[in-house]
Order: C-alpha cells, then structure tokens, then sequence
C-alpha cells in the first residue's frame, strides 16, 4: 500500500509539473501576442488582462482587472459595443471593426474577435490594431484607380496637345499677318495666354500620369527648401508676404531627390501663396522629431491665410480636386505622391478663416546614420 500511495504521489507530482509547464507555455504564448486580450465573466467583468493590454512596468493592471469592460469603451460606442456583447453570449461570435482616437489624438481603426473560453462560462475578447492594414487597403484601392485614371487623363492629354499647339501657331501667324491694334490685340494677347494655360495643365496631366521614379542622394533638407522659395520670391513679393525661418541646422543631410521633392514644397508654397490674398505670414520650421524608434526631420508650411473648408480636407489630396478657378487639382496629389515615394508622411490641418498648417515628416535615412529600423 505505501508503495501503491508512493507512486500515486510521484505521479500526482508529475501531472502537477506538467500542468505547471503547460501553464506557464501558454501564459508565454499570450504575453507575447502583440493583440490586447481581456478575459470577462458572463457579467461583463474582467478578469484577466495579458501584458500588451495594461503596457510595460503593469502599472495599469489594478486599474482594470474586476472593472466591467464597457468602462473603457468610448460612449459613443457602448451601445454597439453592449449589443455585440449580448451576441456573443447568445453563441453568436463574429469580428466587428471600430475606429477610435488615442491619447495622442490619432485615429485608430481596431477588430474586435470575441471568443468563449471552453470549459467555463467566460469570455475571451482579443483586440486587434489594424490601423496600418488599412491604410495599406485604401493605399491599394487609391493605386488602382490612380492608375486607370492616369491612363485615361494621359490619352485625352496626348488628344489634346496637339490641336493646341495648331492654335498656338496660327494664333502667332495671325497676330503678325494682322498687326491687330488696342482691343484686337488684347484679344489676341488673351487667347494667347488661355492657350499656355491650357498647355500647362495638359503638362500638369502628364506628369501625374507618368511618375517617375526617386533618384536619391545625400542632400541638406534647407538647401532644397531655400531653392524651392527662391523659386516663389516673385509672389511671395507681389502679395507682400512675409517669409518667417525656424531651421534646426543640425538636422544634416537626408537620403532624396531634391529635384521632385523641391517640385513638391514649391506647390506647397503656391498652396499657401494662393490663400493669402491680402498678405500675411509664411513660417516655415525645420526639426527633428522621433516615432516608434524611428527618426524623422519635420518640415511645417503655416500661413494665416483664408483656410480650408471642413468640408473639403478629406478631398484635398483626390486628383483633379480644386476649388480655385485656375489649376488642375494635381498640386497636392502630385505632392502626396511624392512624399510617399520617399516613405514620409504629410498631413494638413487647417480652419477656415484662421490659416493651414502643412506638416510632413520624412524618414532620417542611411545618409545620416540616425534611423534605429527601417520602414
């Protein structure tokens, strides 16, 4: 008998020490999950948070476990979030999305997974950031019909060109077959000029239709910056505006094309330049700034000029989007484009009456040794 109880006992060890084993395999397993996971009781209380859930040092855990979950659920949320719930415990488990803003202000789109825990009454929900995926999606969808629309705007362009240069010369020819005088000539003097504009935005069309690729190179981020303005003084002058620089010179060299990133703080200049009818302030201001491990040199355009409609700043990247009477509506496409060709990012903020403020942020590459992973 003490033999039989002997055996009982080591086998009862080793079971424990493999449940303890297994324990600790699976906890690892949760703790390392980049998802944030809560475990709630049919109740809606939480019992358990895994490490993502509460951050690094766990300073947060006490402030969650044993609280009912639609706590930290936005208001304007609870009641779909409470209604998924109720479907859950009825058996019915299927994802569902929601977009939130941080404590940072950012928006964030997540997917929510709830799940039963087997064996017992309690609920497992896993939340997921999918942020990113789905800006790779739309990034996706918007190549796509970028693509087809370049296509299609590049044959009507190449359709258009021609005939326009046809009127160009006989416009020429006429003018000095005629010698037209006073209110002939001026005639003659706007056709002229409506058909260069015409040809500029047949220019603008193929450009956004036919990209071309970075050719980078070590180069000072205010020296491009410095030629781009230069390439505005005229009318930043006509308008009397005044041009205020806050430039961190340490900022060094960065791996671009200055040619097409010069193209694209020119049209961001004119953006500005256009806003401010009635002369005002262009302030310009280099720093460096740090992201998730990452290093980036900031680039902020402000003016205090007429501003931007809420209504229209989800559109102002869209081809062919404009409400000004002269232009394409590629400007800031073609800057979006170019940005992201150098792996940056831009973002404008504005107010109608009150000014806008261009904010692009553009990796710290191998040209300066700074960037600590890469994108």
């Amino acid at each position: 008998n003490a033999e039989v109880l002997q055996n009982e006992l080591k086998e009862n060890i080793r079971l424990r020490k493999e449940k303890e084993n297994l324990h600790n395999y699976l906890q690892t397993i949760v703790e390392s999950l980049p998802d944030k996971i809560f475990e709630i009781s049919p109740e809606g209380i939480i019992s358990f948070v895994n490490r993502e859930t509460i951050g690094k040092g766990g300073t947060g855990l006490r402030a969650i476990k044993g609280k009912h979950f639609t706590e930290f659920v936005a208001p304007e949320h609870k009641e779909f979030v409470l209604k998924k719930w109720e479907d859950a415990k009825k058996g019915i488990f299927r994802p569902y999305e929601l977009q939130v803003t941080a404590r940072d202000g950012t928006r964030r789109d997540l997917l929510i997974t709830p799940r039963p825990v087997k064996g017992t009454n309690r609920y497992l929900l896993v939340q997921r950031d999918i942020t990113e995926l789905k800006e790779l999606e739309s990034k996706y969808c918007e190549s796509k019909h970028l693509t087809a629309l370049g296509q299609l705007s590049a044959g009507i362009a190449h359709e258009i060109r021609n005939p326009l240069s046809s009127i160009k010369m006989s416009l020429k020819i006429l003018q000095k077959r005629l010698n037209p005088k006073g209110n002939d000539l001026k005639r003659f003097e706007i056709a002229q000029r409506e058909v260069e504009h015409l040809e500029g935005l047949v220019n603008d069309v193929l450009v956004f239709a036919k990209p071309s690729e970075p050719k980078k190179k070590p180069s000072n981020i205010i020296n491009i910056l410095e030629q781009a303005l230069s390439m505005v003084e005229q009318p930043l002058l006509d308008k009397g505006i005044k041009v205020e620089k806050i430039f961190d010179k340490g900022i060094g060299s960065v791996d671009v094309d200055p040619m097409m990133l010069g193209r694209a703080f020119i049209n961001i200049f004119q953006n500005s330049i256009d806003a401010m009818d009635q002369g005002g302030v262009l302030t310009i201001t280099v720093r460096r700034s740090s992201d998730d491990e990452v290093s980036y040199v900031v680039i902020e355009v402000k003016d205090n000029g007429c501003g931007i409609a809420e209504s229209d700043l989800q559109y102002l990247f869209n081809p062919f989007f404009t409400r000004k009477r002269y232009g394409t509506g590629l400007g800031l496409s073609q800057v979006q484009r170019i940005i992201d060709q150098h792996k940056g990012k831009i973002e404008i903020l504005s107010e109608e009456g009150k000014g806008t403020r261009f904010i692009v942020r553009l990796p710290l590459g191998n040209a300066e040794g700074i960037k600590a992973t890469a994108t």
